[in-house]
């Protein structure tokens, strides 16, 4: 986690140099995965993106994700953060990148006490994204869009719709 954190303070200053556009935003998606029940998740979290030339930005942020899975018997809780770089057009935007993971923890009821902690389970990911941008007023944006992310050693892959909130500072 603290190397996932180091890689983060690192990327910000390039973010803030040569700034052209930049904002924060708070995001919810709704995304299902490839389970023999399809039961969806929710994933919430906050954003940065700093657009650097015309057509092309950077992005990252937070994610707080949670999985049910097979009934709802089983549940998992991790932690995302992820970089990646944004195209940007007036018709769609397009982004895509690298997600670094960090499990929580893993619920399986048939446990003693239900839930079982594994610390220090960390993986890659990738993740694709395309949106557009609404303008709801001068700094705030509304951006609903369509995901897919796949986890490398995990979930596999998982797609659904996403809703975020930008203000532009």
């Amino acid at each position: 986690m603290k190397k996932l954190l180091i890689a983060f303070a690192l990327v910000l200053p390039l973010i803030a140099f040569g700034q052209h556009k930049t904002s924060l935003g708070i995001s919810v998606a709704n995304e299902y995965c490839d389970s023999p029940d399809d039961t969806p998740y929710l994933s919430y979290g906050i954003n940065i993106e700093h657009q650097f030339a015309k057509h092309w930005g950077i992005e990252t942020g937070y994610q707080f994700c949670r999985l049910s899975y097979y009934s709802n018997l089983t549940a998992t809780k991790y932690n995302s953060i992820p970089l990646g770089m944004k195209f940007y057009n007036k018709i769609v935007n397009i982004s895509g990148g690298v997600n670094f993971n960090y499990l929580k923890e893993y619920q399986f009821p048939a446990l003693v006490g239900g839930t079982l902690y594994v610390p220090n389970i960390n993986w890659l990911g990738l993740h694709a994204r395309i949106s557009k941008d609404i303008s709801l007023s001068n700094k705030l944006i509304f951006e609903p869009g369509a995901q897919l992310n796949y986890d490398s050693d995990t979930f596999g892959p998982t797609y659904g719709l996403s809703l975020r909130l930008k203000y532009s500072l």
